[in-house]
């Protein structure tokens, strides 16, 4: 799943973005730490928000782990 997440983050496209999550991440990733793990890391440089844990988010991305 940490391959998977990393992939996610680091692609460009939006319609491969999009499919990723809705068919691959939002019915299998069952275990926010490994999300947490994968946002503190140096995959993201981009930052717009830091959580409580550390973990760095894109601000586009929130809209898309609120469904």
């Amino acid at each position: 799943m940490i391959e998977i997440l990393k992939l996610f983050i680091e692609t460009s496209s939006s319609m491969y973005y999009i499919t990723l999550f809705q068919h691959i991440i939002k019915n299998y990733l069952d275990d926010p730490f490994v999300l947490d793990y994968v946002l503190k890391s140096h995959i993201v440089k981009n930052v717009g928000i830091i959580g409580k844990t550390g973990a760095k988010c894109f601000l586009f991305s929130w809209s898309i782990f609120d469904r």
